[in-house]
């Protein structure tokens, strides 16, 4: 079988982590192909049995009548890819690039099958919306991280599943927690939704620090914003910005604490690959993903309301009590293999009607 699938970028990411994943999963049995818009190398490693190809035609568009233009280009370059591979299943990751396959593939008597990693209510574009709506009607087959989502999503098409994304982790029998050192971690893109300014906030308000060190991975547009932050709350020698990480399974094993600070997800990938470390996860409730993943109390702690004060006492209260933590380090690791990738992709491939 042939398996085409389509996104905007390669670049560091949950989306592109997940696809990755999956390409190099199906690998093994089909001819898989990646088509992604910029020309930038793939962050995550893959098979070599995978093709990619690249557009380049990711640039930024300068006016209303350039995004049109831009648009355009985009669905003739994707439509023609689809034509000269003729592929058995296209799949399409992210809401914008999904409308554009969608619209490509039309009349092409191909469907595309699309993956949702976002709420559908984060969408802050109208526009977006408005075709994100009507196009999807014409979806193969959409796939969503939540029930919140499938329940909407059913209003639109018919075929709706949840599939929760797979962790690519090198499995263990249990946690090394000796190994572990008193480090706060935070994975994810230095931007507003992914609000590491909180982190930053409470972090510097709680009483009893002790040795802990608060690091934060991911590169963003709010870097200088955030460094500032920490240098007026006099934390340099205790919270760090460490950029990008290509092994950042290593920083998992060795936190004991790790922090979503983020005002919305889709399913959040982070959060699950460091409980499968025995990192224990304090969250933010916000609309999807945490709640699917964490339970209060046991593996975790879920903060409702983005309640600064309760986030600073759960932080607290692990820093303060190790034994506590070791406990809940072991229950986040079994919490979590039911996330692992053999299994999340072994139930999707039947979805996906890729055998």
């Amino acid at each position: 079988m042939k398996l085409l699938f389509i996104t905007s970028t390669l670049l560091p990411g949950g989306a592109e982590r997940v696809l990755s994943s999956y390409a190099d999963y199906f690998s093994k049995n089909h001819d898989v192909y990646i088509l992604k818009l910029d020309k930038g190398n793939p962050y995550y490693e893959l098979s070599k049995k995978v093709k990619v190809m690249s557009l380049n035609l990711f640039s930024e568009s300068l006016s209303f009548i350039d995004t049109i233009k831009k648009t355009i280009r985009r669905i003739i370059a994707i439509r023609k890819i689809i034509l000269y591979l003729k592929p058995d299943k296209i799949i399409s990751f992210q809401t914008k690039i999904n409308i554009l396959s969608i619209i490509a593939a039309l009349f092409l008597f191909k469907r595309v099958i699309i993956f949702e990693q976002i709420h559908h209510l984060y969408e802050e574009s109208k526009l977006v919306k408005i075709l994100r709506i009507f196009f999807y009607f014409f979806a193969k087959k959409i796939i969503v991280l939540s029930e919140f989502d499938r329940k909407y999503y059913k209003i639109i098409n018919s075929d709706v599943y949840y599939i929760p994304n797979p962790i690519s982790i090198k499995t263990k029998k249990d946690v090394e927690y000796e190994r572990k050192e008193n480090i706060i971690l935070n994975v994810g893109r230095l931007e507003n939704q992914k609000n590491q300014k909180e982190l930053i906030e409470i972090f510097s308000s709680i009483n009893e620090k002790k040795d802990y060190r608060v690091l934060i991975y991911g590169e963003g547009s709010l870097r200088n914003d955030l460094a500032n932050l920490i240098k007026n709350k006099k934390m340099e020698e205790k919270i760090f910005l460490k950029g990008n990480e290509k092994e950042i399974e290593k920083i998992y094993e060795k936190s004991k604490i790790f922090c979503l600070t983020s005002k919305a997800e889709g399913f959040p990938n982070v959060l699950i690959e460091a409980m499968a470390y025995g990192c224990v996860p304090i969250a933010f409730d916000c609309l999807t993903g945490p709640s699917d993943i964490i339970k209060d109390g046991f593996d975790g702690f879920l903060i409702k309301n983005f309640n600064t004060k309760e986030f600073a006492s759960n932080m607290q209260l692990l820093i303060n009590n190790e034994e506590k933590l070791k406990i809940m380090s072991k229950n986040a690791f079994d919490s979590a293999k039911r996330f692992y990738r053999e299994k999340v992709l072994s139930d999707a491939s039947k979805i996906l009607g890729v055998h």
